[in-house]
């Protein structure tokens, strides 16, 4: 306990306190108040001023300062408190984010927390110094981390990444699929080979591809087909064609080449009215969609067509016999994809008495034999309003460029129209 003197405010010393002075003066004070009493005793009369309203004033200073010096050691025990809190509070914080980044390690690889000027490290593994970075063998954990956000599949990391030659080795496997569950039908076999190195040149499927092809024999033709030496004797109806006469949509004739705009539904008439049995021949190929092209024939003087890559590139076949379309029917070829963008196919129709087939590139996809009453046209679409009598070609949304168009007499006599 800290005690001052009443009269001049002074600290009593331990002295003062371990005599037993209760009078709360210290010994100057003390003893200047005793002989004052003296004094006072001799002269017979008390001293006016040695009551407590002498000593008023002083005890009153004294107080003051006491208070105010029991209100600053108040005041800093309460400081000292509040320090002692937020030194208790900082650490706390500190002790979390460290938690925090023990958990998430990744997340703190990736944003490194910046040092601060007034915090101490988090951990002792702060001061040690940058660790090697793991080979390509241990690097497993690193890739995971630098996936792409949203589940996104990244990039091998390896320099010898090629899609293409992936895409042309899953080509190569479904050729050798097709082969393995149907070995009869080499032309499909000998199709899926050549469509490698034609999409994707270049690359270790295509060369593969090549070397299936050399090994593979090409299927005997049929002997249903006429040979080049026949063909001779056709009819040219590609240099018969008119488009500004005998078109609907866009037609152009360009280096002997006739082209579509595939704009819309387009058709051309060819002026040229067919004998009782004939084969066309039509050499073909398509830039960009998949949809259709389609062939007016005529049989004993009813109108029908020969569809290729219908309905989503997927139906190839004569139509309408009895009121069903080529997708309906079973003689029709439904191989999907049939027809491939950017490549050349040739096409040979033959018209008889007693049957029809169509052969792709000397592959027979579709044979039939209807009755000439069973047959007729789909005259609902503008693409198949020919002349009537005459052969004719059309498209269906779908740019289509005609290389060869040309008309081989079997039985009978064909008309060739001039000027209608």
């Amino acid at each position: 306990m800290i005690l001052y003197c009443e009269k001049c405010g002074q600290r009593l010393s331990a002295e003062d306190v371990q005599a037993g002075r209760a009078s709360a003066l210290c010994a100057k004070c003390l003893q200047a108040q005793s002989g004052a009493k003296v004094l006072h005793s001799q002269g017979g009369a008390k001293a006016p001023h040695s009551q407590s309203g002498a000593k008023a004033p002083h005890s009153k200073a004294a107080a003051a300062q006491a208070s105010s010096a029991r209100w600053l050691v108040t005041a800093g025990i309460s400081a000292a408190g509040l320090g002692l809190l937020l030194l208790a509070l900082t650490m706390l914080r500190s002790h979390k984010a460290g938690a925090r980044r023990a958990d998430q390690p990744s997340a703190q690889a990736k944003q490194p927390v910046p040092h601060s000027g007034t915090a101490a490290a988090p951990s002792p593994k702060a001061e040690q110094p940058p660790q090697a970075k793991p080979d390509a063998a241990t690097a497993g954990p690193a890739k995971a981390e630098a996936q792409p956000a949203g589940g996104a599949k990244s990039r091998p990391a390896t320099d010898d990444y090629d899609p293409r030659a992936l895409v042309a080795s899953s080509l190569l496997d479904q050729a050798k699929r097709c082969l393995q569950e149907h070995p009869e039908d080499l032309w499909t076999y000998r199709e899926k080979l050549q469509e490698v190195p034609a999409r994707f040149p270049g690359t270790p499927g295509a060369a593969e591809a090549a070397r299936l092809l050399a090994q593979t024999p090409e299927p005997k033709p049929d002997p249903n087909l006429p040979g080049e030496e026949a063909w001779k004797r056709a009819v040219n109806l590609l240099a018969l064609a008119n488009p500004e006469r005998d078109s609907l949509g866009r037609w152009t004739k360009n280096q002997g080449a006739l082209a579509s705009s595939g704009e819309k539904e387009e058709r051309l008439s060819l002026p040229y009215i067919p004998p009782e049995e004939y084969d066309v021949r039509i050499v073909f190929s398509r830039s960009v969609s998949n949809e259709a092209m389609g062939v007016g024939l005529v049989r004993d003087g009813r109108a029908f067509a020969f569809v290729v890559s219908g309905w989503d590139n997927v139906a190839t076949g004569f139509e309408i016999i009895q009121g069903k379309r080529a997708q309906d029917l079973p003689s029709s070829c439904k191989t999907r994809g049939l027809i491939q963008n950017g490549r050349r196919y040739t096409l040979v129709l033959q018209i008889r008495r007693e049957c029809l087939r169509a052969y792709l590139n000397n592959r027979l996809v579709s044979e039939c034999r209807p009755a000439s009453q069973d047959l007729s046209s789909f005259t609902e679409q503008e693409m198949f309003k020919f002349k009537p009598g005459q052969l004719g070609i059309a498209t269906w949304y779908s740019p289509y460029e005609f290389q060869q168009i040309e008309v081989l007499e079997v039985t009978g006599k064909g008309k060739v129209l001039t000027g209608e």
